[in-house]
């Protein structure tokens, strides 16, 4: 997957984030798990931050358990 539709992927999960739009995030989510993601991929933007918000948010039970994403 080339650069650019790392970065779209990234500007939708945090709109999403953003809006508290916990099924989308969930769905994108699932993306990036079944997607060849490398840490260097993740440092090309705040992908990997954003990721590690919403994990921190769910654990801190500041959002709903939407979050979780079935293995």
């Amino acid at each position: 997957m080339s650069t650019g539709a790392w970065n779209v992927l990234n500007t939708w999960l945090q709109e999403a984030k953003d809006e508290d739009n916990f099924p989308l995030v969930v769905e994108l989510l699932k993306v990036y798990k079944l997607m060849p993601v490398t840490i260097e991929i993740l440092k090309t933007n705040n992908a990997a931050k954003t990721i590690k918000q919403l994990v921190k948010a769910e654990n801190n039970g500041e959002i709903t358990n939407d979050l979780h994403v079935e293995t």
